[in-house]
């Protein structure tokens, strides 16, 4: 869980942040009336800190010191040489309150985030309840990655992909229902089911990893088999499996749900190809 006092200080130091900037702007706008207009884009960068992405922060905040530093030298050269000498510390100062509220409001205390993820992101396997943690793959499945170790790899293909220009697809595999079984017929039940559809993935030749609470995923290349083949292959073994399950079981209707997201089409970071694979799995649920 974020650390709820790193949270609230956060917060403090935000709500300080502007306060500063508010006194600084009433003290200076009788001498400087640009001040107005230079407020304004500290406010507008600090909201993009909050509601965006730490890159495109960052970006936001580089194009806006060009501009104002592009538009304080074209002003400089109209005036003429006396322009320059009547630099003031204004002038400077907002090259700095710039970037600083950009990042005052980028920056993740505790680890919050102000636009909370989609509740199927990856991190949220990393905090699974106490009893899931009990549903660890056998030693002959160690060649599934957990999750931390598959984020990396993630990120690593990502990064292989867009450097030497080749695409790969995130095939997410989830055990529908997974957890109400989990509930009804206890954990040995669910490591037998879990184990099953472990030895099924095992022709997976892609990296592959078990994510918790039922739900594996493959990282499928170019030259692997297509995502509808290993649906195909998938589905019957499941099929087959479930009809040697113990009638009782019969009752709870469970099936394989899956969702693609292939890079660079659905996103060029390890968190945007995860959220766009959720993402269609939910729709595939939901259908």
């Amino acid at each position: 869980m974020p650390n709820t006092g790193l949270n609230v200080a956060g917060l403090m130091l935000r709500l300080l942040g502007v306060l500063l900037l508010a006194i600084y702007y009433f003290w200076t706008r009788p001498v400087y009336p640009d001040n107005t207009v230079w407020t304004a884009v500290a406010i507008v960068l600090l909201a993009i800190g909050l509601l965006r992405k730490y890159h495109e922060a960052l970006i936001t905040t580089f194009a806006t010191v060009l501009l104002y530093g592009s538009y304080k030298i074209f002003k400089f050269y109209l005036l003429g040489t006396e322009a320059i000498q009547a630099v003031v510390l204004n002038d400077l100062l907002w090259l700095v309150i710039f970037p600083f509220m950009a990042l005052l409001g980028a920056a993740r205390f505790g680890g919050q985030s102000v636009m909370p993820d989609a509740h199927h992101n990856l991190l949220l396997y990393q905090q699974m309840q106490e009893e899931e943690e009990a549903l660890v793959l056998e030693p002959e499945s160690s060649d599934f990655l957990n999750v931390t170790a598959f984020q990396y790899k993630l990120e690593e293909e990502v990064l292989r992909g867009l450097r030497e220009r080749r695409k790969f697809k995130l095939l997410l595999v989830e055990i529908h229902r997974f957890r109400e079984y989990k509930h009804i017929f206890g954990i040995d039940a669910a490591k037998l089911l879990l184990q099953q559809v472990t030895e099924m993935m095992q022709d997976a030749a892609g990296v592959k990893a078990f994510l918790g609470d039922g739900l594996f995923a493959v990282i499928l290349s170019e030259h692997d088999r297509t995502v509808d083949q290993w649906k195909e292959a998938l589905d019957e073994q499941f099929y087959h499996m479930l009809l040697t399950r113990p009638r009782k079981e019969g009752q709870l209707k469970m099936k394989l749900q899956y969702g693609v997201a292939e890079c660079p089409t659905d996103g060029i970071e390890a968190k945007t190809l995860m959220e766009a694979a959720q993402q269609q799995m939910q729709w595939n649920g939901d259908s």
